[in-house]
């Protein structure tokens, strides 16, 4: 899971393997470990609640959660659509955007850049 933040948008990049165990088991998550001891973690993830109305973040503890309505999760999961968004509110007049994406693979390929287990990219057949 790839997981990129700038200014106040949070945006996860999921793999086909990724969807598939989030939508198996409701949750996917991963670590990044920036030292040896606890508190060196950052760990993140992404959850499905049948019971939540909208896409909310949170921060606590060195973990970056993100929780989603499961029925608009598996409606983008099984769709074609590439980008599921949501925002919430996080002061006046501010917000932060939510987003959680299909990792695509890449049009052209990349030195050091994986491209294993990602989506089909649907501009594929497009000459770059």
């Amino acid at each position: 899971m790839k997981v990129r933040l700038r200014k106040n948008t949070i945006r996860f990049r999921l793999t086909q393997g990724e969807a598939a165990q989030l939508l198996g088991t409701g949750i996917v998550n991963d670590i990044t470990c920036f030292g040896t001891g606890d508190d060196q973690r950052l760990s993140y993830s992404v959850k499905a609640d049948e019971h939540c109305e909208r896409m909310t973040a949170r921060i606590f503890a060195n973990e970056i959660a993100v929780t989603v309505p499961a029925d608009k999760l598996n409606e983008w999961l099984a769709g074609p659509q590439i980008e599921l968004a949501g925002e919430q509110t996080i002061g006046v007049g501010e917000t932060m955007k939510i987003r959680i994406e299909k990792d695509l693979s890449c049009l052209k390929p990349r030195p050091g850049q994986e491209d294993d287990d990602t989506f089909p990219n649907p501009r594929r057949s497009e000459t770059c």
